[in-house]
């Protein structure tokens, strides 16, 4: 379930932008909502998907039960919001989703 580097199948996922593939992980039994909400060094699938630009997958997560806007505003363990994230990856697209 979870890579040597503490990645799941889920912030791989969250990074080509396979919203498909996190609501089955989601509705999959014994991963589920949990399963996502997994981090390795705070980093959630909503940092992955910031990282990469993924606008439909934070707006998935932030609509999706057990996620939401709360799981959005998750800093990783030194402190990096998904703002921070699309910064330092020159995801402009993500900051302007972010600020509207």
């Amino acid at each position: 379930r979870v890579a040597n580097d503490g990645w799941t199948v889920a912030h791989w996922a969250a990074a080509s932008g396979g919203r498909d593939v996190l609501r089955w992980i989601r509705d999959c039994d014994g991963l589920g909502v949990g399963f996502l909400k997994q981090a390795s060094n705070g980093w959630t699938i909503a940092h992955w998907a910031a990282a990469f630009g993924g606008r439909d997958v934070l707006q998935w997560i932030c609509g999706c039960e057990g996620l939401g806007l709360e799981f959005l505003k998750r800093a990783t363990n030194d402190g990096k919001t998904i703002a921070h994230v699309a910064a330092a990856y020159a995801m402009r697209d993500v900051l302007e989703w972010i600020r509207d």
